[in-house]
């Protein structure tokens, strides 16, 4: 850890990392994805499949940069970290009777009540 980073209070650093698992998860998706559709010599490569794993690839490049924002203090990064958190906790809230909806929808509201923490925003306010 980095002398700049020892600075940085507990739910930054929590809600960064969060972002980073959250979109490393559609990056490798999106990946592995499309590795193992065209690995696969039994079946034709759907593009519709490969659309879908293009997209996940996609919005995992795009949440990852969301996220390094948000490492350089970047305002905008905030606020596409609480809006990526809320609009999970919006699609998930369809599918509340699964256990691991509602376990990542608890995250992702946890993730949200972080950044709202005014030790979060005064990293913003502070450095920025």
């Amino acid at each position: 850890m980095t002398t700049n980073e020892q600075n940085l209070s507990m739910t930054f650093l929590l809600s960064k990392w969060w972002g980073y698992i959250f979109s490393i998860f559609y990056l490798l998706y999106g990946g592995v994805s499309i590795v193992l559709s065209l690995m696969d010599s039994n079946v034709k490569a759907d593009p519709e499949t490969m659309m879908q794993s293009f997209a996940f690839l996609a919005i995992g490049a795009i949440l990852i940069s969301v996220v390094f924002a948000f490492r350089d203090l970047k305002s905008w990064g905030w606020f596409g970290l609480i809006g990526i958190n809320i609009i999970s906790i919006l699609s998930l809230s369809t599918r509340l009777n699964d256990l691991a909806s509602l376990i990542l929808a608890i995250v992702c509201l946890v993730a949200v009540v972080l950044l709202f923490l005014p030790s979060t925003k005064n990293e913003l306010a502070g450095r920025a």
